[in-house]
């Protein structure tokens, strides 16, 4: 089965983020949507737009984005 241009560009870009490191193993910052409240839940905003709920005791663990995989870095997030 032969590939597609499109299929080929993709992948082209992919293995160039892996080579310059920026792989999904890399964490990024995540945007924090709304502060951890009194039980200490809170929502982030990763890259790809997709929101996840996180409980602040996970807060020195990475997280991972359910939609894309991208790891997701909120450790100094107040």
């Amino acid at each position: 089965m032969k590939k597609t241009d499109e299929q080929l560009q993709r992948e082209v870009v992919e293995i160039r983020r892996f080579v310059d490191g920026d792989s999904r193993d890399v964490a990024v910052k995540a945007r924090v949507m709304e502060e951890p409240d009194v039980n200490g839940d809170a929502f982030l905003e990763c890259p790809c737009k997709a929101v996840i709920h996180v409980n602040e005791m996970h807060r020195d663990r990475y997280i991972y984005c359910w939609k894309c995989g991208q790891k997701l870095d909120w450790s100094d997030a107040k």
